[in-house]
């Protein structure tokens, strides 16, 4: 559970500047900037007042964040954008800052380290500079300065805020609709007509194909198509091909030992069960459950199963309650406690935190120790193998590169020989099938833009230069083309059978759908018209947040004016058909408002402030804009979130 462990909350206060009103899930830090003009260099994305934001600067957060969990390359420019826009916002809350006499005192930031970093004062006692910094660096790896700094930028925008946001309600009337609007409940009756249930009914003669396939020849054509072969430097077998004595992993060991050090810790899985924002009553109610399940896994219950179905943890709750392992100080005390002074294998009592009523099972224990050579010797082997491989491939690999430079028209056999017999356990060499230039997948090597760019751009005979894949770097050729040209039916028989059958389907189903509703008009019943044509009937009730097989309830919204026994129809969702009558009218009660109206309450002001503060700063960026003081630079910054396309 995310919110459960104090160390985790230091990382989301930290961390929360840098997410500003963007939900990323991401960890990042963000650490200061030099100032420098926007001109001063050729990646200068922006200048805010005269501070420079660069590439380097939003390359820096996204290396850090991948020190703690790989981004998809796919995603990289999103985080990059996402992290650009708040390094532009931080500043221009500090300029604004600094014209209205906004500030963060000593104290105040004071304040919050003892808040979110409480066992830096073990019983009140400051433990001195120095523990204190290798207290952040080893839990956070940044430095004192850069961590304080980035308390300072949340604490100002929480200021902010707060002042933004400060005169900002929600009536009870809007409490009182939205309530509606989620409990009002209409129940109905419907049947579904889905084209791909029906194309199985459909069964053309080769004659309908080929008519089709008439009828829209100009939309077969073949585009051009091309095979090449390739020489790729595989890292797999370089690293079967690499040794490492263990004198080297011994070294690493001895120079490393920091990271093998593990402290008192303990491996816990929980159910929790959330009181936050609840009233005594609900409090009350909430415990009852909670001590029914803590009976359920006394008697034997399969905790993790338990956990899935009752717990309300959304870090743990997937994962069977599994906390993983946890360190003195994570945790708030009452959950530490327990924790820690329960044998492996049992099960707590309720647990009451900040957080709720939980359930703690302690998996395993582990005192503070070194781990021995021994024991990490296949880690260390392995990340020096990595390190190792990474090292000889990017030789290899520019070495690759000079031969081509060359002479880029040479044979992948020649190339191989001025590699060396050394290399040459390394290399493995293939042939693409013919592809297309839209096909992301190439066989052998994987989904790579860069190779399939490189073969639709050579002429046959000519060699690339190396390209990095998931295998390693690998040398194309393109060896056959076949240019565009319009498919015979042979070629393009299963595309026209595909495309026959879909319009096909669809035909019928409006059709089916067409004649479902005249037989209701005709006064047969839904369940009477239905069976005539084959189709399933289905009872269903749904809120307007709701859903009807997967399809939002604001497509259904007739139905909650329409009255008991009225049928609406044939409706199109998506592309299937769907005719329904309603059966009843669900109002919730005022006993119901009464549970739900705080909650709704602080969910609508939540997203009005929200909103508010988007609005802020919106307008703090367009006012800056305007007078001169925020400076973007669109092409560089586009070719930093989206370089495949600058």
């Amino acid at each position: 559970m995310f919110d459960l462990h104090s160390r985790d909350l230091m990382v989301k206060i930290v961390l929360g500047v840098v997410l500003g009103l963007v939900s990323l899930g991401m960890l990042l830090y963000l650490v200061p900037m030099p100032t420098t003009p926007l001109d001063a260099g050729s990646d200068g994305l922006a200048d805010v007042a005269g501070q420079r934001i660069t590439a380097g600067d939003v390359q820096r957060q996204l290396d850090l964040i991948s020190q703690r969990q790989p981004i998809p390359q796919q995603l990289r420019g999103f985080y990059a954008k996402q992290i650009f826009d708040q390094l532009v916002f931080n500043r221009m809350l500090e300029v604004e800052a600094t014209r209205l006499g906004i500030s963060v005192t000593d104290q105040e930031l004071a304040d919050r380290i003892r808040q979110i970093l409480p066992q830096a004062f073990p019983n009140g006692q400051w433990i001195g500079a120095q523990a204190y910094s290798n207290m952040v660096e080893q839990q956070l790896g940044i430095t004192v300065p850069d961590f304080e700094d980035q308390l300072r930028q949340s604490i100002l925008q929480e200021k902010f805020q707060q002042l933004v946001t400060a005169g900002i309600t929600v009536s009870p009337a809007e409490v009182h609709q939205e309530f509606l609007r989620r409990n009002e409940k209409v129940k109905i009756d419907y049947a579904m007509i889905d084209p791909a249930a029906l194309a199985a009914k459909i069964k053309p003669a080769q004659s309908d194909l080929e008519a089709w396939y008439n009828a829209h020849k100009s939309e077969y054509q073949v585009p051009e198509q091309r095979s090449a072969e390739y020489l790729l430097l595989d890292q797999s077998l370089l690293q079967k091909n690499t040794a490492i004595p263990d004198a080297d992993l011994e070294n690493y060991y001895k120079t490393h030992i920091q990271l093998y050090q593990v402290p008192d810790r303990v491996h816990v899985e929980h159910i929790l069960f959330m009181t936050i924002g609840k009233t005594s009553a609900e409090i009350a109610e909430i415990k009852k459950q909670a001590e029914k399940v803590l009976e359920m896994v006394k008697k034997g219950g399969d905790f993790s199963k338990l956990a899935k179905q009752y717990s309300e943890d959304p870090g743990s709750k997937d994962k069977g309650g599994d906390l993983g392992w946890i360190l003195k100080g994570q945790t708030v005390p009452e959950f530490q406690q327990v924790a820690f002074s329960l044998p492996v294998g049992q099960v707590s009592d309720l647990v009451q935190t900040q957080y709720g009523f939980h359930i703690i099972k302690v998996l395993g224990k582990e005192t503070a120790h070194t781990k021995t050579f021994d024991e990490v010797k296949p880690q260390i082997l392995q990340t020096m193998l990595a390190d190792r491989v990474q090292q000889e491939s990017e030789q290899i690999s520019d070495k690759m590169a000079d031969i081509v430079r060359n002479s880029s028209r040479q044979s992948l056999s020649a190339i191989e020989a001025a590699l060396g017999p050394q290399v040459k356990p390394s290399l493995s060499t293939g042939q693409t099938p013919l592809m297309s230039v839209t096909q992301a997948i190439i066989p052998g090597l994987g989904n790579s833009n860069d190779i399939r760019d490189a073969i639709f751009s050579q002429s046959i005979g000519q060699v690339s230069l190396p390209i990095r894949t998931q295998q390693g770097y690998v040398i194309v050729s393109a060896n056959k083309i076949v240019p565009t040209h319009q498919g015979t039916f042979t070629e393009v028989q299963d595309r026209v059978q595909s495309d026959y059958l879909k319009a096909k389907s669809a035909e019928l189903a409006r059709s089916t759908a067409d004649q479902l509703a005249a037989s209701l008009k005709k006064g047969q019943t839904l369940a009477q018209a239905a069976k005539a044509l084959d189709l399933d009937v289905i009872s269903t009730d749904f809120s307007r947040t709701g859903n009807i097989a997967g399809v939002s309830a604001r497509q259904f919204s007739a139905a909650f004016t329409a009255p008991v026994g009225q049928t609406e129809g044939p409706q199109k969702v998506g592309t299937k058909w769907i005719v329904y009558a309603v059966t009843d009218h669900e109002e919730p009660s005022d006993a119901d408002f009464q549970r739900q109206r705080e909650s709704i309450a602080q969910e609508l002001l939540s997203d009005a402030r929200n909103n508010a503060f988007d609005a802020f700063r919106k307008a703090l960026e367009d006012q800056m804009k305007s007078q001169g003081k925020l400076t973007i630079s669109a092409e560089h910054l586009k070719q930093l979130t989206n370089p495949n396309q600058s």
